[in-house]
């Protein structure tokens, strides 16, 4: 009975002791929490932020881990690309040029054109946005002809060829206009289907209306 009774004693003790140190920890914690409230702000996406570069055009669809930003190379670009199957002549920049602006825009790269602001030096784009101009520049000239090729490598932004190109071959829009109103006049069927005559007659037409 004696033993018995020492050991109701230690437990009897162990559980004040057990239940005092429980009540201290609620009393604690209730403390704690009220401090949490007052001086802990929420935590903040850290990673995002490091990884955002500083500067106006750093954030969002400028960024070049977004597939829409147009600072954005894809695995498959390259400077030997030839993003089109027409290559620019002299006399058929309309055609050229709409064909051209269509393959820019499905690369991500109009704004190339001048449309985009080259990023100040200090911000961290400024040499992907370099990268993307020298890749545009390569694809302007993989699709003009040798002698044009000749005139406009020399340039180190892609818009001075834009405007250079521009400058240049619009004038031939006035006798190009002549030609094509000549040969709206005197176009004929003759030997070709009716498909094959409206197909043609209606391209003479298009071109006629884009070259005004």
């Amino acid at each position: 009975m004696a033993k018995q009774g020492r050991k109701m004693r230690t437990r009897n003790t162990f559980s004040d002791t057990e239940t005092y140190a429980m009540r201290n920890r609620s009393h604690f914690s209730a403390k704690e929490d009220d401090d949490l409230d007052v001086e802990i702000n929420p935590p903040q996406n850290i990673g995002t932020r490091c990884v955002q570069p500083r500067g106006s055009n750093s954030s969002g669809m400028n960024s070049i881990n977004n597939t829409h930003s147009p600072y954005f190379l894809h695995s498959a670009d390259y400077p030997g690309l030839c993003i089109s199957n027409q290559k620019l002549d002299g006399l058929n920049y309309n055609n050229w040029y709409i064909v051209m602006r269509m393959s820019l825009d499905a690369n991500n790269k109009i704004g190339f054109d001048g449309s985009l602001v080259r990023p100040a030096e200090n911000d961290l784009l400024f040499k992907i946005s370099i990268r993307c101009n020298n890749m545009v520049k390569s694809w302007l000239l993989n699709i003009v002809n040798q002698e044009i090729y000749d005139s406009i490598m020399y340039y180190d932004d892609a818009v001075e060829m834009w405007n250079d190109l521009y400058s240049r071959f619009r004038v031939s829009n006035l006798p190009r206009k002549y030609q094509l109103e000549q040969a709206i006049a005197t176009f004929k069927q003759g030997s070709m289907d009716l498909s094959a005559y409206y197909t043609k007659k209606k391209t003479l037409w298009e071109q006629l209306s884009n070259t005004n």
